[in-house]
């Protein structure tokens, strides 16, 4: 990375970026979890445009840069990160629109108000996401998801994912180049995609209409599941590992099989009540996080012989 100061870091921005922007900005008020250090800069840009511009300004000068979301899947080194982090939170990236069944997101929509406009429009298909703070850029990059609590673990198809409805995206690229990738071209996987490091700036799905009441219902049906299962009032990034491909078994259902709940190191702790969550009980670091962690992949592939593969996405200082 090319030096840059501080005050040249201020001064070049404000000849061009409309939106708002902070050097050394503390991003544990940013997550879930509630843990993070600095980044070197935060950007909130007010359209594509200011953030195509931001894109090109950070790439003049060698700056790494991350998206962030409402970091709900995502741990955060507690030191400095000499990188810029992009947060697309201003109105012209949380619109959305319907057009008889296809429906446009931009990529800073937070699933929460996508389920919002769905029961207000009778939209059906993405009732599955009730419970789960993030936006639809992040959803989509992590291929959010859930098990589905209505059907046998053993049909062919056990996981809803919110890119089951996708038709295509719009993304930008490291560039600040915006253009469409088709679906298949994304490479969904189980809790993943081909689309780190790209920028997720809208999306079209394919949608089906519904009465506002059954919307409403089913979607009242997936929070109480989640509700019943999960810590949802807990300061916790989500499902820490993915649950295993191939295994008729949850990654929660092996952490619990192996005597882990309540484990803590630190402030740090398994979730009595979901053992795939690790919980912040106060001032819980990053390193103690990922030391328990470890702790659970290595109890885990002892007792059981199936190695956890992480799902939270971690940010280290590089």
């Amino acid at each position: 990375m090319k030096a840059l100061k501080e005050i040249d870091i201020s001064r070049q921005l404000k000849a061009f970026f409309k939106g708002s922007f902070q050097v050394n900005k503390p991003l544990c008020g940013y997550t879930s979890i509630k843990i993070g250090g600095m980044a070197a800069v935060f950007l909130e840009p007010e359209n594509n445009i200011d953030l195509a511009l931001a894109v090109k300004f950070l790439n003049s000068f060698e700056m790494p840069f991350r998206v962030i979301g409402n970091g709900t899947n995502l741990l955060i080194n507690n030191g400095r990160l000499e990188i810029a982090v992009i947060k697309l939170s201003g109105l012209f990236f949380k619109e959305i629109s319907v057009k008889e069944d296809v429906l446009y997101m931009r990529g800073g929509v937070s699933l929460p108000h996508l389920l919002n406009f769905s029961i207000k429009n009778g939209i059906s298909g993405f009732e599955f996401l009730a419970g789960i703070p993030g936006t639809s850029g992040g959803a989509l990059i992590m291929n959010a998801g859930i098990r589905n609590p209505f059907q046998p673990a053993i049909t062919a198809a056990p996981y809803l994912s919110i890119s089951d409805s996708l038709i295509e995206l719009e993304i930008m690229d490291a560039r600040g180049k915006i253009f469409r990738l088709n679906k298949n071209d994304a490479g969904f996987v189980y809790r993943g995609s081909k689309l780190k490091g790209i920028i997720v700036v809208g999306a079209y799905f394919k949608v089906k209409n519904k009465a506002k009441g059954q919307v409403a219902e089913r979607i009242k049906s997936f929070l109480e599941k989640r509700r019943i299962s999960q810590e949802m009032r807990v300061r916790s990034a989500g499902c820490v590992f993915k649950n295993p491909m191939g295994e008729n078994i949850s990654a929660g259902a092996l952490i619990e099989r192996s005597k882990l709940k309540g484990r803590c190191i630190g402030q740090a702790r398994v979730s009595d009540i979901h053992a795939n969550f690790i919980v912040n009980r106060g001032n819980a670091t990053f390193s103690q996080v990922r030391e328990l962690m470890d702790l659970v992949r290595e109890k885990v592939k002892q007792d059981s012989g199936i190695k956890l593969e992480t799902e939270v996405e971690i940010w280290n200082k590089r």
